[in-house]
């Protein structure tokens, strides 16, 4: 697993070292050996299903190392209503992003549960080694991206691997909880309605659920304009299929933006092309624009054309279908 892990992504290196070090803590000397097949095991599996690699391993595999730390991505990012480049993000970009882009009870079954494990380490109650690597697996990385402030982009995707001990330490407070709480029936409860947010913003969000951000800050409307929603303009398809129901036959279509995802769901005789607005005429078959709200670039082009279709979840337009006249 953690040799498929790195030929995915070249972080999962960063599992491995966690891995080690609670083998170490555990283990002390025994553990050498098991460590030295585990990395020769995760070594080969990753050799071997990573084609880069297979012409030059180490030179490459360094090269992927160097570019993943300071990919050169410089776009801008939108951060509470401010356009910021991506390698000059404030601190505080991870930390707000995972209060409002988790469901609200889990900030508070997180912080809870980070102070429970540590009063049971501390009276002993539960193996320091085993709350220790949890604890560092979020806090590590998540202390150095607020002192470094590494380039981020498109909210926190980059680091989804520091959450699942934030849902483990979130089991820590639920754990406690219930064996404080009888008759059983009565935990159900309370477990369905702190889980409650996520199955019905799942559905009204759909297919669209990375958009998602919780009341702390207005929820997706609240944060429509203010922080990046449709970022991977998952929305065109939508717009597509509504081009494709309502447009005339042999008209064109300018996709402002990554075009694939018009070019796998579009009509076969919706033409897709560059071309000059000031060449048309009267006899110019119709012509629409698809272009999302990301950047504001649905007010930004074309802002006097009539809007005839919007893809919209929860009061944010994610991208709109104009017409050119």
């Amino acid at each position: 697993m953690l040799g498929l892990s790195v030929s995915t992504r070249v972080g999962g290196v960063l599992a491995g070292v966690l891995i080690g070090i609670y083998f170490l803590v555990k283990g002390k000397k025994k553990s050498i050996l098991a460590l030295i097949a585990y990395a020769s095991i995760s070594i080969f599996v990753t050799y071997l299903t990573w084609p880069f690699l297979w012409q030059n391993p180490i030179t490459n595999f360094i090269e992927s190392l160097i570019v993943s730390a300071d990919f050169g991505w410089t776009g801008n990012v939108l951060f509470q209503g401010i356009q910021y480049k991506s390698y000059e993000l404030p601190a505080s970009y991870l930390p707000i992003l995972l209060i409002l882009q988790l469901t609200e009870p889990v900030f508070f079954l997180f912080w809870i549960g980070v102070i429970l494990a540590i009063v049971k380490m501390l009276n002993r109650k539960i193996n320091w080694e085993d709350i220790f690597i949890i604890l560092a697996w979020f806090f590590i990385p998540f202390l150095l991206v607020i002192i470094f402030k590494p380039l981020m982009y498109d909210n926190f995707r980059h680091w989804l691997f520091i959450v699942p001990p934030i849902f483990i330490l979130a089991g820590f407070t639920l754990d406690e909880l219930f064996k404080r709480i009888n008759p059983s029936f009565v935990n159900l409860v309370i477990l369905l309605v702190l889980i409650s947010p996520g199955p019905y913003w799942g559905v009204k969000l759909h297919p669209y659920q990375y958009i998602y951000y919780n009341n702390f800050d207005g929820g997706v409307s609240g944060a429509n304009r203010r922080y990046e929603l449709d970022y991977w303009v998952t929305s065109y398809r939508e717009a597509t299929l509504y081009l494709n129901d309502e447009a005339p036959r042999d008209s064109k279509v300018l996709v402002i933006g990554p075009r694939r995802i018009f070019m796998s769901y579009a009509r076969e005789d919706l033409n897709q092309e560059w071309f000059s607005v000031d060449k048309m005429d009267a006899t110019t078959n119709p012509v629409y624009v698809i272009v999302s709200t990301r950047r504001n670039d649905d007010l930004i082009q074309f802002p006097d054309s009539e809007v005839l279709y919007r893809v919209n979840r929860d009061g944010a337009d994610l991208a709109v279908v104009k017409q050119i006249k």
